[in-house]
């Protein structure tokens, strides 16, 4: 409506700046036809201005028609032409991440706005969660007809705390906490799935609407009692696991060193049987043989031992 506006000044101007005076003292012929000129051109520039529109990059163009969404399609990101009459509402398919969180202005609501879940063993578990989604382009037109332009407090926030208060509490304080946590993290992801699923499908939308792509649970923090407690059980476990390696080791280094043992008693064995008294008397001899034939000085005092067997002397 603007367009038409400014079009209708500027052919006001243009047409007091031509206006020819009839005798009778009014508008002449001539300028009647300009002002219908300028009128019907400014109106198809209108028309054809009203009937192109621009969509941002990483959304999609939602068709609004005097009240009724146009829910058979959606218009992509770039230049459209469009119902001249329709008045398009941009809805983002960007990942967006939505987080609850107990750090004031962290997460999508200020304050204190973390999970507060009960577990299997009656324990009240606070739960910082957050969760990449991301809306998917085909049902665009529905999501916004049926929730709006923030849908996702109306659809995204309520599943999220079902699927996270459903999911953990089929599991203990200690199982949440430690033990368990990845399982129950993909347990909510897939109760957050099915509950978006179906808050969509009763709307009347057929197929995928909006995609969960994870569950992030950030922090889990439990009464300061029932915390220490778990976390002196885990320690003492892993403390008991510890040992148990220990006694492993040490049990597989006792064998070890029994089978060097062995081995050393079987070598002194084997060397002991093939060693003899002749043996040995004719490795004297073969050494005093080597002694003998060195250029070294010394005496050699022969048969002064009892196996007959020289001794030598030497200056070095």
């Amino acid at each position: 409506m603007i367009w038409l506006a400014i079009l209708l000044l500027i052919a006001a101007a243009l047409l007091a700046f031509v206006r020819v005076p009839s005798a009778t003292g009014g508008i002449g012929p001539r300028s009647k036809g300009i002002l219908i000129s300028m009128m019907m051109g400014a109106a198809f520039i209108f028309a054809i201005l009203s009937s192109l529109t621009t969509v941002s990059s990483g959304a999609v163009g939602v068709q609004v028609v005097f009240g009724k969404v146009d829910t058979d399609g959606y218009l992509g990101e770039g230049l459209h032409l469009k119902n001249p009459f329709a008045v398009v509402h941009e809805m983002s398919v960007r990942t967006q991440t939505y987080t609850m969180s107990a750090v004031s202005d962290e997460g999508r609501k200020s304050g204190d706005d973390a999970l507060e879940v009960i577990s299997s063993d009656g324990l009240t578990l606070k739960i910082e969660v957050s969760v990449p989604y991301r809306l998917i382009p085909s049902a665009a037109a529905t999501v916004y007809q049926k929730f709006g332009e923030e849908y996702e407090e109306s659809v995204v926030r309520p599943s999220i705390r079902s699927a996270m208060r459903e999911a953990f509490s089929k599991y203990s304080a200690q199982e949440a906490y430690g033990t368990k946590r990845e399982e129950a993290k993909h347990l909510a992801l897939e109760k957050l799935r099915s509950t978006i699923d179906e808050l969509v499908t009763k709307a009347g939308f057929k197929g995928a609407a909006i995609d969960a792509e994870q569950a992030l649970i950030r922090d889990i923090k439990l009464p300061a009692s029932v915390k220490n407690s778990i976390e002196a059980k885990i320690s003492a476990q892993q403390d008991a696991e510890r040992m148990d390696f220990v006694i492993q080791k040490e049990t597989k280094e006792a064998e070890r060193k029994r089978v060097e043992a062995a081995g050393i008693r079987d070598f002194q064995a084997i060397v002991t049987t093939g060693i003899t008294q002749t043996l040995l008397e004719w490795k004297g001899i073969e050494a005093t043989e080597k002694l003998a034939a060195s250029p070294n000085t010394k005496v050699v005092i022969v048969g002064s031992q009892k196996n007959g067997l020289p001794i030598i002397l030497g200056d070095k």
